[in-house]
């Protein structure tokens, strides 16, 4: 509308400002050869008013496609290259526990000692002193101020939590988990991972050194809310840790208590 509108009031304009040529009775009728003025105006008015207009209309930007970051990728693989080649671990660490229902955190401290295959041993020192000792085919809970031992002959290193498995040498960290997110934090990188398979935990964060895999921290979350984390410190490895280390011989004096 505003372009006709536009081209009729220059039309107006041009037909009251140019007289109509006089013609004699004799002549032949003018010929013209250029363009009319009007559709000159008409075509300059199109012109202008298409600049200001195609000017407003934002072109479509192409949506970038997300390239998918290798990062987290090589770091599990950096992680699990790390423990194919640890023979033995120990170090200290801090176990933090928190019970959702209760509000409320506990503190553990100890000395965590691993050697392939599937030998552990856990000795907590604080806030009380007691142990879990595992061979590859016994588990040994000792309490010394329960005066007690409960014995699991039956036990399979296999039906550990798979959460941390890959620490002793069990399972592929790729084959158990999806990796949900990657974030970079000074010289370590937080990973959170997803369990493939159905578990009691929904989700794993470790805390890793980004240079050597060497896992620092674990936080494991509980489906029912609860989180466990652990933090690694002092972390030794392939130092030849004897196989006695992981032997119990129980002390005079205890209950000694045989599961099924």
């Amino acid at each position: 509308m505003l372009l006709r509108f536009a081209t009729y009031c220059l039309m107006s304009v041009t037909i009251t400002a140019v007289p109509s040529p006089k013609r004699s009775p004799s002549s032949e009728p003018l010929k013209t050869t250029e363009t009319p003025l009007s559709t000159r105006v008409e075509e300059h008015i199109k012109s202008q008013l298409d600049k200001k207009y195609r000017t407003k209309i934002p072109k479509k930007k192409r949506k970038k496609r997300k390239k998918k970051s290798k990062s987290s990728t090589s770091l599990i693989v950096r992680i699990q290259r790390f423990y194919d080649n640890t023979e033995d671990l120990t170090a200290n660490f801090i176990q933090q526990y928190t019970r959702v229902a209760m509000s409320r955190t506990s503190e553990s401290r100890g000395v965590v000692t691993i050697r392939k295959p599937g030998m552990m041993r856990w000795d907590y020192s604080q806030p009380e002193t007691k142990s879990f000792i595992a061979d590859g085919k016994t588990l040994v809970i000792y309490e010394p101020e329960e005066e007690q031992a409960i014995i699991d002959r039956n036990f399979k290193s296999s039906q550990l939590n798979s959460s941390m498995g890959f620490l002793w040498g069990n399972g592929k960290l790729a084959d158990s988990f999806t990796v949900l997110s990657s974030k970079k934090e000074g010289t370590n990188t937080v990973l959170t991972l997803k369990p493939k398979a159905d578990a009691t935990y929904t989700k794993l964060t470790l805390v890793v050194e980004t240079k050597t895999g060497r896992v620092l921290e674990t936080k494991l979350f509980e489906t029912a809310g609860n989180t466990n984390h652990f933090k690694f410190r002092d972390i030794k490895t392939n130092t030849k840790i004897p196989k006695s280390h992981f032997q119990f011989t129980p002390p005079p004096d205890i209950d000694v208590i045989e599961r099924p």
